[in-house]
């Protein structure tokens, strides 16, 4: 399966106006959203002893897929975009020195 089957063909992720996310935005947030979801199933019912329950993943959900959708729309919002450049900068400036660097999760490999 290519990505471009996963994700639908993706020639421009802007929005086609600033209330609506198009569907090749709202499409690759909903996979990255997963993607987060699936990498928080170890604090959910992963053995974890003050694990998330099914309530807590459920309100958690929404969160993460409405701010992955929101960030993948700015970032591919059109270059004079003045509030898409504002919110990635604001979400960059609130990233602490001491995260450590993203890198793949196990389970892309398996």
């Amino acid at each position: 399966m290519t990505r471009a089957s996963i994700l639908g063909t993706v020639t421009s992720l802007a929005r086609p106006d600033h209330d609506e996310l198009d569907d090749n935005t709202a499409r690759v947030a909903t996979i990255i959203a997963m993607a987060v979801r699936n990498a928080l199933e170890e604090i959910h019912g992963g053995g974890i002893e003050d694990s998330l329950t099914d309530r807590q993943m459920a309100k958690i959900n929404p969160i993460v897929r409405n701010a992955v959708a929101t960030t993948v729309h700015a970032y591919f919002a059109p270059e004079d975009d003045v509030k898409a450049a504002r919110w990635l900068r604001f979400q960059a400036m609130l990233v602490p020195d001491y995260w450590e660097r993203p890198r793949i999760v196990d389970d892309y490999y398996d």
